[in-house]
């Protein structure tokens, strides 16, 4: 994925466009890392406004049991609707899952969740979440 206004946290790039959050993880995804991401969010997409993600998980290392906690506990005030994974192997898939999944059961919110190959796929799943959610409107 390549970044226009790119935002930098540790070796992680994240940017906001509109209700849609991109970002690439490289390497550990450390508490320090969430709390920053979380801070950028509450910044750019108001709590009840809902919102997708697409992650390019293809770098990362790993997610520790603290930032599983963290953003658990962090998206009860949110409003994740959408999360578009590119480039997960089975580890990533595994972590990635734990994560959202208690996202979910803690905000009692159903994030739909889906695994990609190409960021293509990926953003074409969330502009068709967009188009729906303004002909909803």
């Amino acid at each position: 994925m390549k970044f226009q206004d790119a935002h930098r946290i540790a070796a992680h790039e994240v940017e906001v466009t509109g209700t849609v959050v991109r970002l690439v993880l490289c390497g550990d995804f450390l508490l320090d890392d969430a709390r920053r991401y979380a801070e950028l969010i509450d910044v750019a997409i108001t709590g009840s406004q809902p919102y997708a993600v697409i992650a390019d998980v293809s770098a990362m290392a790993a997610i520790g049991p603290d930032v599983r906690r963290y953003l658990t506990e962090w998206n009860k005030g949110h409003l994740a609707e959408r999360c578009a994974i590119i480039g997960a192997n089975l580890i990533s898939r595994t972590l990635v899952s734990l994560v959202v999944r208690a996202m979910s059961l803690a905000s009692s919110a159903h994030i739909n969740l889906r695994f990609f190959s190409s960021d293509a796929d990926a953003e074409a799943w969330i502009a068709a979440w967009q188009q729906h959610k303004r002909g909803a409107a």
